[in-house]
Formats: structure tokens, C-alpha cells, sequence
């Protein structure tokens, strides 16, 4: 039995919109799985590999094509 990696980045802002609230990102197994606003979930969850990105910008994946 496998366990999968979970953890948060946490309050992060998602895109360029001036006045945006910040999201909190769950990643699992390396994978994009909940967005959710800031604070919405509940601190169970919580895990020590979870990053605080306050005033940070998240980003998809930037790709060299060539």
C-alpha cells in the first residue's frame, strides 16, 4: 500500500486580478487537487510539508517547447 504526498500551499494568490482573495492549493502525488479560498478548510488536513505563500503568486507550469 502506497501513501499519496499530500500537502497545501497556502495563501496563495492565483492570476494577475487586482483584488483577488487568496486561495489555499492542495497537491497530491505532484497533481493540482483543490483550490479553495483562503481558509475554508479545515486545520486537520494541516501537514508540516505545507508552504505558506503569502503575497506570492501561483503559476501554472512554464513549458520549453523547443
Amino acid at each position: 500500500m502506497t501513501v499519496a504526498a499530500r500537502w497545501w500551499l497556502r495563501n496563495a494568490r492565483l492570476g494577475l486580478v487586482a483584488g483577488q482573495p487568496p486561495v489555499d492549493i492542495q497537491v497530491v502525488d505532484g497533481a493540482i487537487a483543490t483550490i479553495r479560498p483562503n481558509g475554508t478548510g479545515a486545520a486537520p488536513d494541516a501537514s508540516p510539508a505545507d508552504l505558506d505563500a503569502t503575497g506570492l503568486l501561483a503559476l501554472p507550469g512554464f513549458v520549453n517547447a523547443h
